[in-house]
């Protein structure tokens, strides 16, 4: 459905628009109605009723702004998590029924929702509550936070369901392989040749956008490609929000949506430099694997000395990223040198030195951010994305004057 005020698409039974707000029934234009000062103060708005449904004899009603089970309340803007599925009942270890249920969250409690209580009911009974349930609800609660992970993917702050992050960049998982595996996976390698162990790591810890296969359910469980292997999966019934993957992809997919969403906005003519320094080649390629595929440009060095005379012939690098370790000229010196001649590089440090003091005394002499080995690559991205925005807004306020 498109918004009749800025005319954006959003998904279907939208209450309001997520690009401008607006509410999806206002006509194009409508001017706000200033209050009266001296006027009475209007009258609250009366809740709209989505759904009443009678689970045994205790209501669930549900409303644009609040879902009441029982004696339990949770407001609907409040609401950020969802999950539904089978819910199976154990005694002693062995099934004796199951019926369908909801859990929602609002992050300090959860509202459970079982679509079938006492004895004697029969299937299409449960059924039908819980389809029902499920109906209201996509209205209540799924359609806002779809249309909060768009905000956040249009923004570029992104969203995260389970412990997968998804950006403008693709996709990330935040584990890794662990000892076992990185072993086998050494054997292999070491066997057959062929990638390394990190690239293979890289490969499993992020899924770009062009990469991207689409989506696919099988035995309560979302499956999303990686062409056309699956990347990842998640349990419907027990991973927060998982069941709005299915909609928000069914949403992007059309008409190539997806990539208005995810193209980076245009900040600079080429793409942004960043000079990686680090004694140590693993760590070097590395970080670049992690720089890389994010849209960034990677020269890497050795040592200070070396990096210092890449900076001092002119060639552009818009951010400094180094070890502390690195000789001749160690990290520390090269952040003195670089913010004295190099004033509007921002530094990095990325070490294994974990020490307050330390840390301390590189952000009194400039450095933006002091990271501790072994770096996440969330958490390396955004603190290289927010160095270079502080850059670009430092460079345009000059320009600017101000």
């Amino acid at each position: 459905m498109y918004c009749t005020r800025c005319g954006t698409k959003n998904p279907a039974a939208s209450a309001n628009c997520f690009n401008c707000g607006g509410t999806m029934d206002a006509p194009r234009g409508e001017p706000a109605i200033a209050a009266n000062s001296g006027a009475a103060a209007p009258r609250a708005r009366t809740p709209n009723i989505l759904g009443r449904i009678d689970v045994a004899g205790t209501p669930l009603v549900i409303t644009d702004s609040e879902i009441s089970f029982g004696n339990e309340q949770m407001k609907c803007d409040d609401v950020v998590g969802i999950r539904y599925g089978v819910y199976k009942h154990y005694i002693n270890g062995i099934r004796t029924s199951q019926s369908y249920a909801v859990w929602l969250t609002d992050g300090r409690s959860t509202m459970f929702i079982e679509c079938a209580k006492g004895f004697f009911v029969s299937s299409s009974t449960i059924e039908s509550r819980y389809q029902e349930a499920l109906k209201t609800l996509y209205t209540a609660v799924m359609i806002p936070l779809i249309q909060s992970f768009l905000a956040n993917l249009d923004k570029g702050t992104g969203f995260r369901i389970g412990e997968v992050t998804f950006d403008k960049n693709g996709l990330y998982r935040s584990d890794s392989f662990g000892a076992i595996r990185k072993g086998l996976v050494s054997a292999w390698v070491s066997l057959t040749g062929g990638r390394s162990v990190e690239e293979r790591e890289q490969q499993y810890q992020h899924l770009a956008w062009s990469e991207f296969g689409g989506h696919s359910f099988r035995k309560g469980q979302i499956h999303l490609f990686k062409q056309k292997k699956s990347w990842v999966q998640f349990a419907l019934r027990d991973t927060w929000n998982a069941v709005c993957l299915g909609p928000l992809f069914d949403f992007l997919s059309e008409d190539g949506r997806l990539w208005e969403f995810v193209r980076q906005k245009p900040e600079t003519s080429r793409a942004e430099r960043i000079l990686v320094v680090d004694d140590e080649e693993a760590v070097r390629e590395t970080i670049c694997g992690m720089l890389i595929p994010a849209g960034y440009q990677c020269r890497a060095v050795a040592g200070g000395q070396e990096a210092l005379a890449l900076l001092e012939s002119g060639e552009k690098f818009e951010l400094l990223l180094s070890d502390l370790l690195n000789a001749p000229l160690d990290g520390f010196a090269l952040l003195e040198r670089t913010k004295e001649k190099f004033p509007d590089i921002p530094v990095i440090i990325v070490t294994a030195i974990n020490d307050v003091s330390v840390a301390a005394a590189c952000t009194r002499s400039g450095a933006y951010e002091y990271l501790l080995h072994p770096v996440k690559r969330e958490q390396l991205l955004v603190a290289v994305r927010r160095a270079l925005e502080q850059r670009r807004q430092k460079l345009q306020d000059r320009c600017e004057g101000r």
